[in-house]
């Protein structure tokens, strides 16, 4: 799913918070299964769903409808007011796994997306500090709970501000 790709697409979809962070990676808010076939049409080849299933906007069987479409499919459900680190360490095995696929990450807003992505890439891509906040800033502002989280990642992953 290249750059190129995902600019062709951007007409075809209302995806909340949409961003491409890089030619592989593409984060946003939860798409509909119209939006989904855009994204496999342009190439993607995984789903990482951080949203819990039972809300309103959750899409019903996600899974089905991203097996349809023949793309793999991995469901990390983060409750918004609880993170825990355990999850960062699941969502980096799967971003690692997936790495040489297109893949698109979302949960319902983009909130709890743009802030694992921004520590996936300090981590992993050397971001600074100022990258990863200007990724989360462009989204949202972490309320106390995900500021406190952001901080107490930050640590355990060892990354330097």
């Amino acid at each position: 799913m290249s750059a190129q790709q995902i600019g062709k697409l951007r007409g075809s979809f209302q995806i909340i918070a949409f961003i491409s962070l890089t030619e592989q990676i593409a984060l946003g808010g939860q798409p509909t299964a119209e939006e989904l076939a855009h994204l496999a049409a342009a190439g993607c080849q995984t789903v990482i769903n951080l949203g819990l299933h039972d809300t309103e906007y959750a899409l019903e069987d996600e899974a089905a409808v991203v097996s349809e479409l023949k793309m793999v499919y991995h469901h990390i459900p983060v409750e918004f007011e609880r993170p825990e680190l355990s999850q960062i360490y699941r969502f980096f095995d799967v971003m690692d796994a997936s790495a040489a696929t297109a893949t698109f990450v979302h949960c319902a807003a983009n909130y709890r997306v743009s802030c694992f992505a921004s520590l996936y890439m300090r981590s992993r891509h050397g971001w600074t500090q100022s990258q990863a906040s200007r990724l989360i800033e462009s989204v949202w502002e972490p309320n106390r709970v995900w500021a406190t989280f952001l901080d107490e990642a930050a640590q355990e992953l060892r990354l330097v501000a």
